[in-house]
């Protein structure tokens, strides 16, 4: 037996785990007993079809053959990589849909239904092809969909997923402060003691004196940022405010997330986190979860100031997850088909068999 052989590509999303592993599965039929959905999870990249992989039925008239994993959980999906049988039937794997789903598509209306990836060509024989999800793909269920004509149902060797676990508000405040100490800017300080870096110092002490980033603009758009140094999926900004006079200035406010510094570029990659109109009690922080599929590498509070009541802010904690680009630019269509991500071939070498099931 040929060992299969992978070519390093350099993808991130291919250095994530494997979180289809030994996961529940289903299928629209079975061809054998011993060529059940769970095949497809099992670690095992042999390219057997009677031993290592999944097959739907065998019908004389068109069907729909589809597979699915349910991950257990929501992640932010961005990698299904799924390996082809080594033998003569090779050429059924082709014209194929990856959906992510949000519920159980069996007994759901496929309301949050996704499209990953349409795969029009065919995968080669015993290899591995790298399909990249459409950027913010986010769902509990993967599943690949098939129109078999008539004796070319859906076969499937091996089938991983990889990405993120996406982070519910409560959740989301486990993870580390992403913005610690990271770099910093604002609009003007108000002296030298209460530069812009001292909200992501980690003291959360809230003595405004030498505690707070104070501007000094009388009426402006006063504006502090934070630069992650990479892209996240943002889901927490927590905002700590001072605890002696004037508390009362933070007070309707907004968070942005960018993909690239606002300070030079035109804003097109701006995301709103969120948007807080009431004022944040004395010495208080609030955890302000994003909207989903916040992503980005610059984190920025706006206030419009009107008259002596500038932005003060004492402690600044974001808290995400870092996001990784599978394969290719997610955010251009640099060098994609059109209507479909990048994909990314892993060559395997096919290995020697003899089904022709």
């Amino acid at each position: 037996m040929t060992h299969a052989q992978t070519l390093d590509l350099g993808l991130p999303g291919v250095d994530l785990p494997n979180i289809a592993l030994n996961k529940p599965t289903k299928q629209s039929s079975d061809y054998r007993p011993s060529m059940t959905s769970d095949r497809a999870v099992d670690g095992n990249h042999n390219t057997n079809i009677v031993r290592d992989c999944a097959h739907v039925a065998v019908y004389n008239e068109p069907s729909l053959d589809w597979w699915q994993v349910d991950l257990r959980q929501t992640f932010l999906v961005q990698t299904v990589s799924i390996t082809n049988r080594g033998d003569a039937c090779n050429d059924r794997l082709t014209n194929f849909t990856v959906e992510v789903h949000t519920s159980d598509p069996t007994i759901s209306n496929n309301s949050g239904l996704q499209l990953c990836y349409w795969h029009e060509d065919t995968v080669g024989k015993g290899l591995t092809v790298d399909l990249t999800c459409a950027v913010n793909t986010i769902g509990r269920y993967v599943r690949i969909v098939k129109y078999s004509s008539g004796h070319r149902p859906l076969t499937l060797c091996e089938v991983e997923v990889r990405g993120t676990p996406l982070h519910r508000t409560c959740e989301g405040m486990n993870l580390p402060n992403i913005a610690l100490h990271k770099p910093t800017k604002q609009n003007s300080n108000d002296d030298w003691s209460k530069s812009s870096d001292r909200a992501v110092d980690g003291n959360h002490n809230t003595n405004a004196e030498v505690r707070n980033v104070e501007l000094n603009n009388k009426t402006s758009m006063d504006w502090w940022q934070v630069d992650l140094r990479q892209t996240f999926l943002v889901q927490i900004v927590s905002i700590t405010n001072r605890w002696e006079c004037c508390h009362d200035r933070l007070t309707n406010f907004t968070v942005e997330v960018h993909t690239s510094d606002p300070m030079t570029s035109n804003n097109s990659g701006i995301q709103l986190c969120y948007w807080h109109k009431d004022t944040v009690g004395r010495g208080l922080t609030v955890d302000l979860p994003c909207a989903v599929n916040t992503i980005g590498r610059y984190v920025r509070i706006v206030k419009y100031s009107r008259g002596n009541k500038p932005l003060t802010l004492c402690e600044v904690d974001v808290k995400g997850t870092l996001w990784h680009k599978a394969c290719g630019d997610f955010l251009s269509n640099r060098n994609r088909k059109k209507g479909s991500p990048l994909p990314c071939v892993r060559m395997q070498p096919a290995q020697s068999k003899s089904s022709h099931l």
